[in-house]
């Protein structure tokens, strides 16, 4: 039977002595096996374009029949903001959408009063909308006209996917064109050769393509305002503990060059908490500070910032053990993470978080010892001889591993890389490793290099803009025998360069657009190295800061030319290159924790 149909009933009545009574008839509505007598509809599948300025959406939902007046609600998945939820149409402000098509599905709840049943009835409808708006530039970190030596932040209307080469250069110095190297809506304009303060450059202007699917790109953007920049180093500090401790070993530990956009995120956004600190070690206690911020707008401190640290015991640490020189700091799902004691054993770390509420805890034993390839969204792993290489997946919140490397790897003592690189210290020879990115595989490189205790690896633009080939890898490799550090090209021209031969004191190696940049102690001072892609790797002195008397600085970056400094780390923040190290003036004396910011 039909839900709704009307039926008759006919009555008679007979007595104990057979009289029959006049028949009577009673029509009813009679429901048959499906009860519901009233329906809704929440409207056909929506798609939806966004440009520039978001649209209105009103939403079209329905009652049948017309009559019924249930009460009615409205929400959505992912969330959206929706005006007039409980009405058949409410609308809401679609979602600037940077980036790939993105689904939403609304539903449209329904509550009733007898003679409506049943009582409650849900329905859907999918929505899609499409990001259709061009990638803006919205402001810059020029200042004054002038640039940092390092290439300056150029901040977009959205996440930007291209990494182009930007036409243009710089007068007075040769220089090749820069390299936009994007992170989120956020990018670093950065030289691909030595710029020296003197240097006037640009202006310059790219297209630019966004995430979106398909992509959409702008014109030329101007990226450096409307008229050429000067090239000036700015120093900030330097910051210097007003504790002295035994043996600190600092390091910035940061998430990324664009930190404060790392905690935006993560689903959910993060709190607007500082996204990266000065971490050090005192025995077994965790030193920590927030005071050091490069972001500060000019930030001037005379001669010396006052740098307090906070201390927490950490009784997992072995006491009168120091962090390793080389120690890592790393972040990954809004957190950040330091390696604070090893032996140079992926599987002898202690690892210590700072998780999403801003607390660091106590340090755990490391499994796999993950570290980020590019920045957050992708890692590599290396656990029971097995290399892989991870994704982030903001549906689950986890790393999903993709992508393997080896899985026959013998004795893996530690682990660095680059999106197309990895780069594994393994086997009794302490041999260096590589594995190179082909499409989806990694296809394994022999690199004749042994008796390595530390790498660490990068990929820099190439030295010119014929053809725009990949981007060149470099490892940086620290040795128990002569010599003690090497930087060592492992892609299909393998080249081997010296740095030093011995008596080092500590190391950082990183790279921005074409230069790399490699910050080491030795004989008590710690210099800043650059070495521009012009041909080959030859690094030359940076140069140290200005100081009073001296008309041409010394090369250290030591708070006192005449003290002993070791251990320095280094790391990018926005447009801001912060050096960190210890120093102490006799060797009977502790250690200062000392910083500065080259910009």
């Amino acid at each position: 039977m039909a839900p709704d149909e009307l039926g008759t009933i006919d009555l008679r009545v007979t007595n104990s002595i057979g009289a029959v009574s006049a028949p009577f008839s009673r029509t009813f509505i009679v429901r048959g096996g499906n009860p519901n007598n009233w329906s809704i509809d929440a409207g056909t599948t929506m798609a939806i374009v966004v440009p520039n300025t978001p649209p209105l959406v009103t939403l079209v939902g329905s009652v049948t029949p017309a009559t019924a007046t249930p009460m009615l609600s409205w929400n959505c998945n992912p969330p959206l903001p929706l005006i007039n939820a409980n009405t058949l149409s409410p609308q809401f402000v679609a979602p600037v959408i940077a980036g790939p098509t993105r689904t939403f599905v609304c539903s449209m709840t329904a509550l009733g009063m007898p003679p409506l049943s049943p009582t409650m009835l849900t329905t859907n409808v999918g929505i899609t909308m499409r990001d259709t708006a061009l990638p803006e530039l919205i402001s810059t970190s020029i200042k004054n006209g002038r640039m940092s030596p390092f290439g300056w932040v150029a901040r977009f209307s959205e996440p930007i996917d291209s990494e182009p080469n930007i036409p243009g250069g710089c007068t007075t110095v040769v220089s090749y064109p820069p390299r936009l190297e994007a992170w989120g809506s956020n990018a670093v304009l950065a030289p691909r050769s030595r710029l020296t303060p003197g240097a006037v450059c640009g202006p310059f202007s790219s297209p630019i393509s966004d995430k979106a699917s398909p992509q959409n790109t702008s014109a030329a953007l101007q990226l450096s305002g409307p008229a050429s920049l000067l090239i000036d180093t700015e120093w900030v500090g330097p910051w210097v503990s007003t504790a002295d401790y035994a043996d600190p070993r600092p390091v910035i530990a940061t998430m990324g060059p664009f930190p404060k956009e790392e905690l935006a995120r993560w689903n959910p956004p993060l709190p607007a908490a500082q996204a990266f600190e000065l971490v050090a070690r005192e025995g077994t206690n965790l030193l920590h500070s927030l005071e050091l911020d490069p972001l500060v707008p000019d930030a001037g401190c005379g001669t010396a910032c006052a740098l307090n640290f906070q201390s927490q015991a950490m009784p997992q640490l072995t006491a009168g053990l120091a962090a390793p020189a080389g120690h890592r700091a790393f972040f990954a799902g809004g957190s950040l993470f330091v390696t604070l004691e090893g032996d140079g054993g992926v599987g002898s770390e202690l690892v210590t978080q700072r998780d999403r509420s801003g607390v660091w805890q106590a340090p755990t034993r490391a499994t796999g010892a993950p570290f980020q390839v590019k920045d957050s969204w992708a890692q590599v792993k290396v656990d029971g001889g097995i290399a892989i290489v991870e994704t982030w997946d903001p549906a689950t919140g986890t790393f999903v591993g993709n992508s393997q490397l080896s899985a026959t790897l013998v004795d893996v003592a530690t682990a660095a890389g680059s999106p197309n690189f990895v780069t594994l210290i393994s086997g009794p020879t302490k041999s260096l490793t590589v594995f190179e990115r082909s499409g989806a595989n990694w296809l394994s490189k022999s690199v004749a290099v042994t008796n390595v205790v530390r790498a660490a690896a990068a990929e820099a633009a190439p030295p010119n803009c014929a053809g725009c080939g990949p981007d060149l890898p470099y490892v940086v490799v620290e040795r128990s025998t002569a010599p003690q550090l090497q930087v060592v090209r492992v892609d299909d021209f393998p080249a081997t360069t010296t740095l030093v031969n011995a008596n080092v004191n500590g190391w950082a190696f990183g790279v921005r657009g074409g230069q790399l940049l490699f910050a080491y102690s030795l004989n008590g001072d710690v210099r800043l190295a650059v070495a521009p892609l012009t041909s080959g790797v030859a690094f030359s002195d940076f140069g140290g800061p200005p100081r009073p008397g001296f008309m041409t600085p010394p090369v250290p970056l030591d708070i006192d030319v005449l003290c002993e400094a070791a251990y320095p780390n280094f790391a990018f923040i926005e447009d801001a290159l912060v050096i960190t190290w210890q120093e102490r003036c006799a060797p009977q004396t502790r250690w200062k924790i000392a910083a500065r910011v080259i910009r």
